[in-house]
């Protein structure tokens, strides 16, 4: 177990790190009638998992960037981990339009699960109800929850990612794919240039009927979410020391104007300030992630 960092006013980014292909795109058109968003972005996972610690002897705060998923954060430790000022040895982050404020004490072991919208919808959850809120665990998995943190408590670090992706399963083995679920799942995965006039043929619905499927579901309009989905690469490429100039262009955003208007709307900073911040404390990839493994 490693020694925590000082995270006071810093940031922890989050995303897919990996190869750097290149791309260029133009700005988004916000008509939801005819909107066409063009960037570069990778799917949206629908279970990621990880785990992380950290020793803390004075309560330890910081922020995290929001991301395309529901974050699932399970305390192990002694100490504790207050997201969102929900204190619980378990909690489940909703899709969030800023950045999320999380607080850590004392010796700290903690599971991360992301989510994607999609799962969350086939377990019953709409992720729209959830926008901007914390809650507990119990919310997704009911009385499955409970279970998972007992078997999680007692098993091996090494077993962990095995039983909660085996939690899920048995728990999605019974959900039912809706309408929703596909508008959501395709909002996922596509990539460069997608229209919603493209996407609703592929889905056999009109285009007004797919943005408000969405904006139900997701608590957000489509192309807000494309955009968090972008924002969120964006970030992982700052985090991997990318040069700003170059992740906009890699991205898809018009230029480092517009990579910086995205970055104040999801992170309340500027670009330039979120790689101070990564430097001054060398955090790499993971959500609320301190000493990522």
């Amino acid at each position: 177990m490693r020694a925590g960092r000082r995270l006071s006013d810093c940031y922890v980014t989050c995303g897919y790190l990996g190869p750097v292909p290149g791309a260029a795109g133009s700005e988004d058109l916000e008509c939801h009638t005819g909107w066409v968003f063009t960037g570069l972005m990778l799917p949206v996972q629908s279970l990621k998992v990880s785990c992380w610690d950290g020793i803390f002897e004075a309560p330890v705060a910081a922020v995290a960037l929001p991301h395309a998923s529901l974050t699932m954060v399970i305390e192990l430790g002694s100490g504790s981990t207050v997201v969102a000022g929900l204190s619980s040895r378990s909690a489940v982050a909703g899709l969030q339009n800023g950045p999320l404020s999380f607080e850590q004490v004392g010796v700290t072991d903690c599971v991360e699960v992301r989510l994607s919208p999609s799962t969350a919808l086939r377990l019953g959850v709409s992720p729209g109800d959830l926008q901007n809120s914390v809650v507990s665990t119990e919310t997704l998995l009911g009385r499955n929850a409970d279970v998972l943190v007992d078997r999680l408590f007692c098993a091996d670090r090494s077993d962990r990612e095995a039983i909660v992706r085996g939690t899920f399963h048995s728990v999605l083995a019974r959900a039912r794919t809706t309408r929703a679920v596909e508008v959501v799942e395709h909002l996922e995965h596509v990539g460069l240039g997608v229209g919603v006039s493209s996407l609703a043929g592929e889905l056999g619905s009109s285009r007004s009927g797919v943005w408000r499927l969405a904006r139900t579901a997701l608590g957000m309009s489509p192309q807000r979410y494309l955009m968090l989905r972008r924002f969120e690469y964006a970030a992982s490429l700052l985090d991997a020391g990318l040069p700003i100039a170059r992740v906009a262009a890699t991205a898809g955003y018009a230029d480092q104007s517009h990579l910086h208007r995205d970055v104040i709307r999801f992170a309340h900073t500027s670009p330039g300030q979120l790689v101070a911040a990564r430097d001054a404390t060398s955090i790499q990839d993971g959500g609320m992630t301190i000493g990522a493994h």
